[in-house]
């Protein structure tokens, strides 16, 4: 199989997986295209891209700007998030008021505070995948801060982070409008994409090794076990195994338990793959911790090995 090939089709497998991050680094399913100001903000910024990332994140920032950073990508859900505004309840991985355990999603934050007592701002955020949801009062936001917010990075948890009734966001797929009214300490809102097929198919890696957190059921010290309602995760194999298969031979999935993995955790997730998928024990190997490099490789067979690392959800 030639590199290339391997490397094209481990750009759709790292989308598929997409759990946590690739060893060799982070692989964004969406990303901020633009911000387009209308009214309000004396700029309307993407950090740190064209400012600098605030740590701490501080009440009262004061300088009129229009602030929006990319959080965690990628994430897989170990346990439901609560949100407060959504594209559509008819979404599958929306119940009701939350996002299920187990979907996949990436995370944005924006920040505004007005340079003078108080002051709006109106503008365009443009991604380059479906912003599906929206986290926009205080209790959610500091819920959410540990599974999708950047880790190191000090939201500070304090009062009045979210949006009042009469702050507004439009969904309208790709592009997002926000009209906010803020005064002290201002307004923040994080927004929530999930993953596509679109995002799939479009998504360029150059590594076959990834990182997923798979969440267990609690243990009490004995090997780990899946809940029966993960299915997650087999679903993204499934769909690894579906991309993969239309360009050459089925691939062979290497699983390693990574730091803090339960005693079981990579057996756990074998069996749970060979049953719901049906696959071959050969086409799913338990290897030791550690012996994944980055890059795609092949078997002597000429399939493509996919090192799949399982950790518990922090």
């Amino acid at each position: 199989m030639a590199a290339n090939r391997v490397r094209t089709v481990a750009s759709r497998v790292l989308a598929a997986l997409a759990g946590a991050s690739a060893l060799a680094g982070p692989v964004a399913v969406a990303d901020i295209v633009a911000i387009d100001c209308h009214f309000g903000a004396e700029a309307c910024l993407i950090a740190p891209d064209q400012a600098p990332l605030p740590n701490p994140v501080r009440p009262d920032p004061n300088n009129g700007i229009l602030l929006l950073w990319r959080e965690q990508q990628n994430v897989l859900l170990p346990r439901a998030i609560r949100i407060n505004r959504a594209l559509t309840q008819s979404d599958a991985f929306v119940d009701g008021s939350q996002i299920r355990a187990g979907t996949v999603v990436s995370s944005y934050y924006v920040q505004w505070d007005p340079s003078s007592r108080r002051g709006r701002v109106s503008a365009t955020l443009y991604f380059d995948d479906t912003v599906a949801a929206a986290i926009t009062q205080d209790q959610e936001l500091f819920a959410s801060d540990a599974m999708v917010g950047l880790p190191g990075l000090d939201y500070a948890d304090f009062t009045l982070r979210g949006l009042e009734p009469r702050d507004q966001i439009t969904f309208h797929g790709t592009r997002v409008d926000i009209q906010f009214e803020a005064s002290s300490p201002g307004d923040w809102v994080r927004l929530i994409t999930f993953q596509t097929e679109g995002s799939i198919q479009d998504n360029l890696a150059q590594s076959c090794a990834v990182t997923v957190a798979v969440p267990t059921a609690p243990a009490g010290g004995a090997p780990a076990v899946l809940p029966p309602a993960d299915q997650r995760l087999a679903e993204l194999v499934a769909r690894m195994t579906e991309l993969f298969s239309k360009d050459g031979p089925a691939p062979r999935i290497h699983i390693a338990a990574g730091i803090g993995a339960a005693p079981g955790l990579a057996e756990a997730v074998q069996s749970h793959l060979i049953q719901r998928l049906g696959l071959l024990p050969d086409q799913v190997q338990i290897v030791p911790a550690g012996r994944f490099g980055p890059g795609c490789t092949t078997d002597p067979t000429g399939a493509p090995v996919v090192a799949l690392t399982v950790v518990p959800p922090t």
